[in-house]
Parts: structure tokens; C-alpha cells; sequence
């Protein structure tokens, strides 16, 4: 299970506020593999995500992203990823699957080692 930092739980990337505040975002703490997971509470048909990283991104590397219907993270098709160099600082991501998905579950895991994910907001554009 990931553990976020103090003041930083999950839920804030997905509460409306679309900033670039560190104190605003959702952060793990550093570990192997962290992850950060969404139940959207039903399901839904996702063409696109608009993502929100920390304002130097410094969180935001080698990235999979997966939605389905499974709790389980790796029981989920990957939606897209984010690999490479750290996007400049400011950037706002946006990712598409190759077609609309369906799913319950959104979540981000990192794909390295001895890192954290920040993600100041998420948000889902329905198809």
C-alpha cells in the first residue's frame, strides 16, 4: 500500500482545485513502485486525462497509467504512459488511449525506484 506524506493524501488531486501549490497536492512518500489509485465509484467511458503535476514535476517520471474495472492495479490495461525526462516545470499533461476506455479504477504508478508520485490534479474527460 502507498502511504502519502502528511497533509498530501490522494484525495487532493481530485478535488476541483486546479494548482500548482505543492501544499495542495497529492504526494506518496518516496519508496519503490509508488502508486496512487482513484475509485471513481462507477463506471465510466474515459477518452482523455488532463494531469496536473507538482509545479517542478520533480514527481512526475516514468509514469503507467491504468483504468478498468479490477481494485487490483495490475489487473487493469494501461491507458497510456509517461516516460523519460521530467516535463518541464508548469506543465500541464493530457494522455489518450488509443480508443475511449471503460473502467472504475484510475491509478498512476511509478515504473523506478526510490521515488515519490506528486499529482496536484487529475482530471477525467468522459467520451
Amino acid at each position: 500500500m502507498t502511504t502519502f506524506s502528511v497533509n498530501h493524501a490522494e484525495y487532493q488531486a481530485t478535488n476541483g482545485y486546479f494548482c500548482y501549490a505543492y501544499d495542495s497536492c497529492s504526494v506518496t512518500l518516496v519508496k519503490d513502485y509508488p502508486w496512487w489509485k482513484a475509485d471513481l465509484q462507477k463506471t465510466y467511458f474515459v477518452s482523455a486525462l488532463i494531469v496536473k503535476p507538482r509545479d517542478d514535476n520533480v514527481d512526475f517520471k516514468d509514469v503507467e497509467i491504468r483504468f478498468g474495472n479490477s481494485p487490483t492495479i495490475s489487473q487493469n490495461p494501461i491507458f497510456s504512459t509517461h516516460t523519460g525526462a521530467t516535463p518541464p516545470a508548469g506543465t500541464v499533461l493530457s494522455f489518450e488511449p488509443p480508443n475511449p476506455m471503460e473502467g472504475r479504477y484510475l491509478s498512476f504508478q511509478s515504473t523506478t525506484t526510490t521515488v515519490a508520485i506528486s499529482i496536484c490534479e487529475v482530471q477525467i474527460i468522459e467520451a
